[in-house]
């Protein structure tokens, strides 16, 4: 069953309905708050020391371009634990406008983190719940939190990751309005690194098989503009049909960037924004491993 929550807005009919609309969001992802920046898994140097500057000069970009809301695609904290949660709603709350999150495995690790993030910053889930749906300028957003383990919204280190939704949340997804168009959020990643970004002879960093064939499946039945992900720090942006299938590098990794998603007259864009030259301090970046930012194609649509 679909959740009670999720809303089921009456909806006028017809193109004339969508282009009365205009909204930007921002999608960021894979921060950390809390973890050390010389340690765990990174594609660019790190600099949490440095969020509060970060997160300043996003404040920033949002009030000049009139952004609705921030989406945040998990990780938000390095574990999930309640100092690291309050410590990351502090400074979420330093940014002008809502900020929605959807878990990652990071933010997942000990046995109450669910309730714990629910009650520490219950700002950040709409519904108060961690899956949910948000509707807002002509648009229809769904967040799922992945699953990583045999136990649901939480991650052991010590298990693979096989990213999986339970059928409840699957359902979330043919609940409520089905006329709008939609996009789908989650931390797993949609789809893995092309070869063709990294000369490599195999997608680099993707999804087991059945999260794929899910991904490829729901695609086709919903059409949805685009599938976010996050978890692999890395820019990703591949066609299936008519979906966008998009992962961002991480936020607090050099270059700090964050994707600007525009959706005007039923249509969706996109753009990929550095904040690295907009900062006080200098940041180191290993142009071993330009492919994370990827190419002038990866970066917009």
């Amino acid at each position: 069953m679909p959740s009670p929550s999720l809303k089921a807005t009456p909806l006028p009919e017809g193109e004339a309905y969508l282009r009365k609309y205009s909204m930007k969001f921002i999608f960021i992802t894979d921060t950390h708050y809390g973890g050390p920046d010389d340690q765990g898994y990174r594609m660019q140097a790190r600099y949490n020391c440095h969020a509060e500057e970060l997160l300043d000069r996003l404040a920033d970009f949002i009030r000049a371009e009139g952004v609705s809301f921030v989406l945040h695609g998990g990780d938000l904290a390095d574990w999930g634990k309640r100092d690291n949660m309050r410590l990351a709603g502090r400074l979420m709350k330093r940014l002008p406008c809502p900020v929605h999150l959807t878990l990652g495995n990071h933010d997942l690790t000990e046995d109450d983190s669910v309730a714990a993030w629910l009650e520490e910053t219950p700002q950040l889930f709409p519904d108060g719940a961690i899956d949910f749906t948000i509707i807002e300028g002509g648009l229809r957003i769904d967040a799922l939190c992945s699953n990583w383990g045999p136990r649901p919204a939480f991650w052991n280190i010590k298990e693979p990751q096989l990213s999986w939704f339970t059928e409840e949340q699957k359902a979330r997804l043919f609940g409520g309005p089905q006329d709008l168009p939609r996009i789908i959020v989650s931390h797993s990643q949609p789809c893995g690194l092309p070869t063709e970004q990294t000369g490599l002879d195999h997608d680099l960093h993707a999804p087991h098989e059945p999260f794929l064939r899910y991904v490829r499946e729901t695609c086709e039945a919903l059409k949805p503009l685009a599938w976010l992900g996050g978890h692999n720090h890395m820019t990703i942006r591949r066609q299936l049909a008519e979906t966008q299938l998009v992962t961002a590098p991480a936020f607090s990794e050099t270059p700090f960037e964050a994707k600007l998603f525009e959706f005007n007259d039923g249509k969706l864009s996109m753009k990929t924004i550095t904040f690295a030259d907009m900062l006080d301090f200098r940041a180191s970046y290993d142009f071993n491993k330009t492919f994370v930012q990827g190419r002038a194609c990866d970066r917009s649509f």
